[in-house]
């Protein structure tokens, strides 16, 4: 046997684990054709799940470089304008519709809520085949008029975690502002899928009157809760 735990085989220059022997004691037949130095077979497993270790951190601050070169100064997340009394309607009411012409002169061209980051750009729900989700794009049409930029509808309301992503790594957005109008279902957790912690309370569903506003500084989310103040009985606080 020789030093380091292995034993040389007299058919072979090869070295060979003593793990690998046989309950009888022997050797198997590696079937090699020329010398090589085998290696702990514990070793080979160290090996690997050190490489595995590596390259989850590899990618890990590669998404974090990614985050940080791509993050927007600010986002503006809010709530689609009010909806018919009637369930089965999937349009904004008339109250609605001026709450939606009424917020592209609040955060056009001329707003002092993006005075120092001009809006890049503008997200809602994409719609389901059943007509779901279509609000969140009419609230923001005015908007885009105003703006001249189109309203990207990418993702359905339950996939807010991937417009998350989206937001937070794309370079365009940088230093600049992004608009978000989404369902209240999930404003709560795609806020918190931008960043913020801990995560904020549930979007009441009586409520179409606020602004979540979304500030980042060096990779840190911070949030404020304004009123709009756009029609009569709009909240003043």
């Amino acid at each position: 046997m020789a030093d380091g735990g292995t034993t040389r085989n007299a058919s072979s220059t090869c070295r060979i684990p003593v793990a690998a022997r046989t309950p009888s004691g022997k050797y198997p037949d590696y079937g090699l054709s020329r010398p090589c130095e085998a290696v702990e077979l514990s070793a080979i497993g160290t090996s690997v799940q050190t490489g595995a270790i590596v390259k989850t951190l590899l990618i890990l601050l590669l998404m974090s470089a990614q985050m940080a070169f791509g993050q927007p100064t600010q986002i503006i997340l809010f709530r689609h304008a009010e909806k018919p009394d009637n369930p089965a309607a999937t349009h904004l009411s008339a109250r609605g519709s001026e709450r939606a012409r009424l917020l592209a002169a609040l955060l056009g061209k001329h707003s002092t809520l993006t005075s120092n980051a001009v809006v890049a750009a503008l997200y809602a729900t994409r719609a389901t085949k059943h007509g779901n989700g279509l609000r969140t794009g009419e609230t923001l049409a005015p908007l885009a008029t105003e703006l001249a930029l189109a309203v990207q509808t990418p993702f359905e309301s339950e996939n807010y975690k991937l417009l998350a992503r989206r937001v937070l790594t794309e370079p365009a957005y940088r230093g600049k502002t992004v608009i978000i109008c989404w369902t209240h279902h999930e404003i709560a957790a795609l806020a918190e899928a931008l960043g913020v912690k801990p995560k904020p309370p549930r979007w009441q569903d009586e409520v179409f009157d606020r602004f979540w506003v979304i500030g980042i500084n060096s990779g840190k989310a911070t949030l404020r809760e304004l009123p709009q103040g756009l029609l009569p009985g709009d909240a003043k606080q």
